[in-house]
């Protein structure tokens, strides 16, 4: 016994708390509240945070269970519920543990989820959900019903079942429908929606949603534009300032266009668009938007032909281009662009060419050398001695870019010794990464280093042609301020087809 006694109090003698064991509750909580949302942003599919942290220790359950912030967001498993009393006692446990904090619901399928297959939604799991909502309405905040594999009615028999009482929902700002939801009596739900004091913000998928005046933010998934609505809901929103149309496809061959509706409210546009062919139009053919200020362009589009004049007397002061390629239509883009980036402020490129932007014509230098055979062959080109744009870029004062092609990371070094008053540069690891290890500098000529352009060995004659030194860093800071950043993130990325739950836009 004393034996054992002994290696005992050795054990105890040899614990040394942890850093978790000495933070101060405050530190703890922010520390929960972080792990929480990373939950529900990447991993909702998983065990909740917020209950996992509960069964660490009895210190951490009491402090989880005494700190509502972690609860405010109810996000149901709803492929883990299978009855309706099921789905009620796990909402209602939830509610109970967020106090009388005002609420996030989302009742999401998790189709979203990569790689998630087998996800069996019942009926019942949904309306014991809803009834275990209800009575509790009005603390909800932001509504998401993302239902992308659920292909039956709502419980309650409709949307409109949700909103049809005028003291339900009385703070909701923001409403997310997603997925083949069916509803019925659109004028009905309409009515309803514009009862609600302080909904500002809708998301909706592949249809024109219902039409509120007071609407100021509107993310539509897939829409397929009935001409007639599109222009009866812009002509119904006179407050809405942001717009964002994930994959719109064109308008059909033959319909007739309205008259030209101008929307002076609008100030950001956020766009991608699906299959693009050069005889496509898009509802922007009879829009006007004069006063614009943020404009994100995903994906490989004709932005001329997509835009037409609708930019037409704006000033832009940000631009952000992500996986765009050079095109076919890269002239006509070009000549579009410079049109607008006098005023502009910001520019961002996330895996997006920015040669129709940063410059005019990219000279290349005549460097030619013998192949094995005697033949001339060119190679490729070893620095940018671009012209200037015809933009004057006076008001141009940051640059964002996560690429990692190191040819674009040259192009925007030739064009900061070219307009000296861009005052901050961020780049992403991958792009500040070849500062270092892919670019030279010969005094302001900045060129690739030999090797990653031939794929082999350089000769000594090439050297020559393109040698420097690598401090192009170094020079580049000298220059402006470069910030590192770990990624860019639009407006879009929380839209992609993915449908994660809707983020605050505020």
């Amino acid at each position: 016994m004393s034996k054992f006694s002994s290696n005992q109090a050795d054990s105890a003698s040899d614990h040394r708390p942890s850093i978790m064991d000495i933070l101060p509750n405050e530190l703890l909580a922010t520390v929960f509240s972080a792990g929480t949302a990373q939950w529900i942003a990447n991993n909702p599919h998983k065990y909740p945070f917020p209950f996992r942290v509960s069964l660490v220790c009895r210190h951490w359950r009491l402090l989880a269970l005494r700190t509502p912030e972690l609860w405010v967001v109810v996000y149901p498993p709803l492929h883990k519920l299978d009855t309706t009393d099921q789905s009620q006692m796990w909402v209602a446990r939830w509610l109970e543990r967020a106090g009388d904090l005002s609420l996030t619901f989302i009742l999401d399928d998790l189709m979203w989820v990569m790689n998630y297959t087998g996800v069996q939604i019942t009926k019942q799991a949904l309306e014991g959900c809803l009834r275990a909502i209800l009575p509790h309405s009005n603390r909800v905040r932001l509504l998401d019903i993302s239902l992308i594999g659920y292909f039956d009615t709502l419980p309650l028999n409709s949307l409109l079942d949700l909103f049809q009482d005028g003291l339900l929902f009385e703070q909701l700002r923001q409403l997310s429908v997603c997925g083949p939801i069916r509803y019925t009596g659109r004028e009905e739900l309409q009515y309803a929606l514009r009862g609600l004091p302080n909904l500002r913000k809708i998301r909706w998928s592949h249809s024109v949603p219902p039409f509120l005046e007071n609407m100021t933010t509107l993310s539509i998934l897939r829409l397929r534009p009935l001409v007639l609505e599109f222009q009866d809901l812009l002509n119904s929103c006179p407050n809405l300032q942001t717009l964002i149309l994930l994959e719109i496809t064109s308008i059909p061959e033959g319909v007739r266009l309205p008259q030209t509706i101008t929307l002076s409210s609008l100030k950001t546009l956020a766009l991608s668009v699906d299959h693009q062919f050069r005889t496509n139009i898009y509802p922007f053919v009879f829009l006007k938007l004069p006063n614009l200020k943020y404009l994100e362009l995903d994906g490989p589009m004709n932005v001329s032909q997509t835009l037409r004049d609708s930019l037409g007397g704006c000033k832009l002061e940000t631009l952000r281009l992500s996986n765009r390629s050079k095109g076919s239509n890269f002239r006509e883009d070009q000549r579009y662009f410079q049109t607008l980036l006098n005023d502009v402020q910001v520019l961002e490129f996330v895996e997006s060419t920015s040669a129709d932007i940063l410059s005019d014509v990219i000279h290349q230098p005549d460097l030619r050398r013998k192949r094995s055979a005697g033949s001339l062959f060119r190679l490729p080109p070893t620095s940018l001695t671009a012209a200037p744009s015809t933009a004057s870029y006076s008001n141009l004062k940051t640059i964002t870019m996560d690429t990692i092609a190191h040819g674009e990371v040259l192009n925007l070094c030739r064009f900061i010794n070219l307009h000296r008053q861009v005052e901050r540069v961020n780049l992403s690891i991958n792009s500040h990464r070849h500062l270092k290890t892919s670019l030279l500098r010969n005094g302001n000529i900045i060129s690739v280093e030999p090797t990653l352009m031939t794929g082999k060995k350089a000769s000594s004659t090439f050297k020559a042609e393109v040698s420097g030194t690598r401090d192009v860093k170094e020079w580049l800071e000298r220059l402006v301020k470069v910030h590192t950043i770990k990624s860019s993130a639009g407006l879009l990325d929380g839209e992609k087809i993915t449908q994660r739950p809707f983020r605050e836009l505020d």
